[in-house]
């Protein structure tokens, strides 16, 4: 079902608003990532403020050529491979190697996983969660959404040092005051309702944003049943 995800995927692009590319030198890493690909598919225009949702299937694991596991698009980008296995343990288990070893950058990993799947893995998946080098985890969740909760910790994996930076070192939010904190991990069930206002797909964003931005400006437990009525609107 890989062609089938990638066309849904690429249909749903198609229906969101294009973002200006503001990212210092977006353009000509745009053209470093989608000049190396035979076959980009592209969704949207491409002009001088904007650049198109690009996808980039089968991507190889063994393609040693930049940029797609050494470097960050800081544009609409997405590069996507395949790994080989016989069943989902064994494909959890590399794709956990994969990550640690061939990926730069540790600041969060996000693991999909419906019901079946997820009690068919048993231990398995908390071994991934724990073998996962990576300072947060989201479990059928966006892991940014550790920043945004801010009791979790955010930043890298730990052991970064100055002559290898990749996501940093340290640790910002962590309110709770853990001393050494290694990850936060989330976790979600499989699908979400109502939709959570940080879907692309949310009707109603937008709302929640302002009414969000007006609690922060006058705080009162009067305005929060409109940013939660915001939410839920979502469709």
């Amino acid at each position: 079902q890989k062609a089938d995800f990638i066309d849904m995927l690429a249909s749903v692009l198609s229906e969101i608003p294009q973002r200006v590319a503001y990212y210092p030198g977006a353009y000509d890493r745009y053209e470093r990532f989608v000049s190396k690909h035979p076959s980009p598919i592209k969704v949207g225009i491409h002009d001088e403020r904007v650049l198109p949702w690009t996808l980039l299937p089968d991507v190889s694991v063994d393609d040693e050529r930049e940029p797609y596991f050494t470097e960050e698009s800081f544009c609409g980008v997405t590069a996507q491979t395949t790994i080989s296995a016989n069943g989902p343990e064994e494909f959890l288990d590399k794709a956990v190697q994969f990550c640690n070893q061939e990926l730069w950058g540790t600041l969060n990993a996000c693991i999909i996983v419906d019901p079946r799947t997820e009690a068919r893995l048993g231990d398995a998946l908390e071994n991934a969660v724990s073998n996962l080098r990576y300072g947060s985890v989201g479990i059928n969740h966006w892991p940014a959404v550790c920043y945004g909760l801010g009791s979790t910790s955010w930043g890298a994996y730990p052991g970064h040092s100055l002559n290898d930076i990749q996501s940093g070192i340290g640790v910002v939010h962590n309110t709770f005051l853990f001393e050494a904190p290694e990850k936060s991990v989330m976790r979600g069930p499989f699908t979400i309702f109502p939709k959570p206002p940080w879907f692309v797909t949310h009707k109603g964003a937008h709302k929640v944003a302002r009414r969000m931005i007006a609690l922060e400006h006058k705080p009162s437990y009067w305005r929060v049943p409109a940013v939660a009525v915001a939410a839920m609107s979502g469709g």
